[in-house]
């Protein structure tokens, strides 16, 4: 650059967040100087898009990896989540700038179940050895929903001998239900909160359990045990009678 430019654009090779430093050299009439030197960090890259990805979600945490995109190793970043898309209220932040985390996973826990959270990951230029960096890129964000809780199942016998009805609770953030019998098999799939089982033996007991899904998967199973009905007396026959009684 020469007079009279006050400022000036510089497109330098390599790889990104990387430590550059400057001087000024004024020159004029009886001549010259070098000015102090300045240092600034070129900028990180993003995390590659769509490369924010929740893993090992449960109940109540979920697993965070991203790639770094060509990043050097010591490249800090801020993760942080909230249930609130815009990032306008209930925000946490595991690791921030000042944490210097230079990692490329973190763990979240003390989740509440069935509810969805929204994640965003952003990359700082500089390293925590220095001050010249701290320019943050833009936001990678994903979103992921905790499994539902297990709903409570009970049982209670038909209307008719060799039935069980099956009743369970909604639960938040579940898509349908899987209803299982004592083995294991699988007697119902959907959104409804009861069934009915069929073709059961009399004055029986029976297991049976349900487990709530959501996108990422089924909730913990609950378990639920009852009778069926026992069958009713036969109509009473006399078989003799007394002065005093009747034998039946």
């Amino acid at each position: 650059m020469a007079y009279p430019a006050s400022t000036v654009g510089e497109n330098l090779p390599g790889s990104p967040n990387q430590l550059v430093g400057r001087r000024l050299r004024v020159t004029d009439t009886w001549g010259s100087g070098l000015s102090v030197p300045t240092s600034i960090y070129t900028l990180a890259n993003p995390p590659l898009t769509d490369s924010v990805v929740p893993s090992l979600v449960s109940t109540g945490s979920a697993l965070i990896s991203w790639n770094q995109n060509g990043n050097p190793s010591y490249t800090r970043y801020l993760l942080s989540y909230s249930q609130d898309s815009t990032f306008a209220t209930g925000v946490s932040t595991p690791t921030a700038l000042a944490s210097d985390f230079t990692g490329s996973a973190v763990p979240l826990s003390v989740l509440a179940t069935g509810t969805t959270y929204f994640v965003r990951v952003q990359a700082f230029s500089g390293r925590s050895a220095d001050v010249y960096g701290g320019a943050g890129t833009v936001f990678i964000s994903t979103s992921f929903t905790t499994l539902p809780a297990s709903p409570s199942l009970g049982g209670s016998p038909g209307i008719s001998y060799g039935q069980i009805t099956w009743n369970w609770t909604s639960v938040p953030g579940a898509r349908y239900y899987n209803l299982y019998d004592g083995a294991g098999a699988l007697l119902y799939t959907g959104g409804a909160l009861s069934f009915v089982q069929t073709g059961l033996a009399t004055n029986t007991q029976y297991t049976a359990r349900v487990e709530a899904v959501s996108g990422n998967g089924a909730g913990a199973r609950s378990t639920g045990t009852t009778f069926t009905l026992a069958n009713n007396p036969t109509v009473p026959v006399v078989n003799a009678a007394y002065a005093s009684s009747v034998t039946y």
